[in-house]
């Protein structure tokens, strides 16, 4: 009994019916992430080759804050700042394309 009670706190079973209705807006979902990773990467692109190698080594590569300071001979605050800036820079190149997407 125990071990049938734990195996069924294990599961998430959705009523097929439920599954049905919320695969096609997952779908939506899906292609919306989707159009926003390609967006992303063309706005990358547009960023000067010292933001993209710095994006670069802070999110692929993994370096640290402290790292990344040393390397340009600034406070890791300066740093934060300056990855902050171009995160914004980012979503608002992605929700530029975004809208003109949908004007047209």
């Amino acid at each position: 009994m125990a071990h049938l009670r734990d195996r069924n706190r294990d599961r998430i079973v959705l009523d097929e019916t439920f599954a049905e209705k919320l695969a096609p807006e997952a779908e939506v979902m899906a292609e919306e992430t989707e159009q926003r990773i390609r967006l992303l990467d063309v706005c990358i692109e547009r960023l000067s080759a010292s933001h993209r190698t710095m994006l670069h080594k802070r999110y692929r590569k993994e370096s640290t804050m402290e790292d990344l300071a040393d390397e340009h001979g600034k406070s890791i605050s300066a740093i934060k700042q300056v990855l902050y800036r171009i995160r914004s820079l980012l979503a608002k190149c992605v929700q530029e394309r975004l809208q003109e997407g949908a004007a047209t």
